[in-house]
């Protein structure tokens, strides 16, 4: 490495652990979580808030991204899952206040329709890539991008094509996470992020294993997405970084939202 800074405008590489890694995200509860708006394009999104930076979810249909936006935001049913798998055509944002140790935060999560989906017309295809596309080309405050993988299978080349494009185009700061990690035996896990993090040209450490079941993973998804905000520093606090509460915060409810809505994942 020469140590000169890279351009303005250079892709910026996933989030990697910090030196804090091996600590505990405390009192990581959610005070708020609730569906705010459903767009046909970015064209058609408010601008996004400062007051509230905006972290997409990305990834292919049935990577299990619905659940695990609920599992972060201990809800059961806001996040709703379509019925027919790649159905969804539509940007979803959900707005979410957290309860970190010396502050609240608020963010907003972006639900972006899934990709991949087989049996999709070449029609539907070509709509949602130009939906993803001017979105993720042209979206102005998108502070964050978290790309699912599913942790059984090596990415597809889609998969593969799809992160080399946001390489490329997207100076944003990307987490990469391997869903569905209850399916993997334990002692397999780590062969199974290194599988993801080859293919992707990433370090191993860069995948963050999570399972919507168990909710393992979630407080160290939540250092990595508050780290790519500048916020990671100000979450740690004990030694044990899966250890964060998964209880909602005094006074919200941790059972579900009826007014969720649909997501493509």
């Amino acid at each position: 490495m020469t140590g000169r800074a890279p351009p303005a405008d250079a892709p910026s590489p996933p989030v990697s652990p910090s030196p804090l890694r091996r600590r505990r995200i405390a009192d990581t509860g959610i005070v708020d979580a609730a569906f705010l708006r459903s767009s046909p394009s970015a064209a058609l999104m408010p601008p996004a808030s400062p007051d509230a930076p905006e972290v997409a979810f990305l990834g292919k249909s049935n990577v299990g991204k619905s659940s695990l936006l609920n599992a972060m935001m201990l809800r059961k049913h806001l996040v709703k899952t379509s019925k027919t798998p790649g159905h969804t055509r539509l940007i979803n944002q959900f707005g979410v206040t957290l309860q970190l140790r010396r502050a609240q935060r608020s963010l907003t999560l972006v639900d972006l329709p899934g990709y991949g989906f087989a049996q999709a017309s070449k029609a539907d295809q070509q709509a949602l890539s130009t939906l993803l596309s001017g979105y993720l080309g042209g979206r102005v405050g998108l502070s964050a991008l978290v790309h699912l993988f599913d942790l059984r299978h090596e990415p597809t080349a889609l998969d593969v094509e799809t992160w080399e494009r946001l390489m490329a185009s997207q100076s944003c700061p990307r987490v990469v996470v391997g869903t569905k990690c209850d399916r993997v035996g334990a002692a397999k896990r780590q062969q199974h992020q290194k599988v993801i993090a080859r293919a992707l040209g990433i370090a191993t450490a860069d995948v963050v294993a999570f399972s919507a079941e168990s909710r393992e993973g979630r407080p160290l998804l939540w250092q990595r997405i508050l780290q790519a905000l500048g916020d990671g520093a100000a979450t740690a606090d004990s030694e044990d970084d899966e250890a964060a509460p998964d209880a909602a915060a005094p006074g919200a409810a941790a059972g579900g939202n009826a007014g969720g809505r649909a997501s493509g994942a």
